[in-house]
């Protein structure tokens, strides 16, 4: 009868050990990455945010999480590649920080692609949408990476972040949780942004294109010129021409490199003081 007691009581303190186990791991798990969908991009609710599990008010403590774009310029080129930093501050939490973010367009739709440059974040795509995080969380409060910018005409993008300081003591109570929304424009090289200026007729041939393309067209006054060829997104190829012209009829001609394009549509973009003109043409 007494073996049979101490049994019992071996048992009994078993599960609670492995119950103090389980509840530390869950404590912790997120410091290796975060849940999906805790950004706030759909509302600053605990279920949208980090919140859920870290007990406390959003953006209640002394700290903030920063979104720095493009240096700084919160402007995006559609088809190109930007820098974006990610910082976590709290000048009381200094042990442990992580993010998650999620960049939509106006509608709401998931849009552009993250590029995990740095070894302390990772990307997770769930149910069509794409997350970028932290990955094994510690003492770094700095999250570099990349983000490619989706096509033309996609237009104003919102980045969604929310980040956690926590103190790594194994309890969601006394950690901080911060959210933050950054929105860009979409803009296009050099200005090419303002499809309201007047549109001449431009003249681009032969097309298809082997190695060189003949642009021409006429000015009306001496002015500054840009001519740019995009893909079809909106990438940039080539900056054929960036310097003034005279007024009158424009004969131009240039060496396309032809190991920079692929065989299909490109768009040639011409800028000018009082006009915007574009073709679209074939490379062979």
């Amino acid at each position: 009868m007494q073996m049979k007691k101490i049994v019992t009581f071996l048992g009994i303190m078993a599960c609670v050990a492995i119950l103090v186990v389980n509840n530390h791991q869950t404590a912790h798990t997120f410091s290796g990455m975060p849940p999906v969908g805790k950004t706030g991009a759909d509302g600053l609710s605990d279920a949208n945010l980090c919140t859920n599990c870290h007990v406390g008010v959003v953006n209640s403590g002394a700290g903030s999480i920063d979104i720095l774009f493009n240096d700084g310029l919160a402007e995006y080129i559609a088809g190109e590649t930007h820098n974006i930093t990610v910082t976590v501050n709290d000048p009381n939490i200094q042990t442990k920080f992580g993010f998650e973010m999620e960049a939509r367009d106006g509608a709401g739709n998931d849009v552009g692609e993250f590029v995990a440059s740095a070894m302390n974040v990772a990307i997770t795509e769930d149910s069509g949408r794409s997350y970028i995080h932290h990955l094994n969380a510690d003492d770094n409060n700095t999250f570099d990476f990349e983000w490619i910018a989706p096509a033309s005409g996609t237009g104003d993008v919102t980045f969604y972040a929310a980040g956690v300081a926590g103190n790594g003591n194994f309890q969601s109570s006394e950690d901080n949780t911060y959210a933050a929304d950054l929105a860009v424009s979409e803009t296009f090289p050099d200005g090419i942004n303002d499809p309201n200026l007047a549109n001449i007729h431009v003249n681009v041939y032969p097309n298809p294109v082997i190695d060189q393309i003949n642009v021409n067209y006429v000015l009306d006054a001496t002015q500054n010129i840009q001519i740019v060829v995009m893909d079809m997104s909106g990438k940039v190829m080539e900056r054929l021409f960036d310097g003034q012209q005279t007024a009158g009829q424009q004969q131009n001609s240039f060496r396309i490199s032809k190991e920079n394009y692929q065989t299909g549509n490109y768009l040639l973009f011409i800028h000018g003081e009082d006009f915007f003109a574009n073709q679209q043409f074939f490379v062979n």
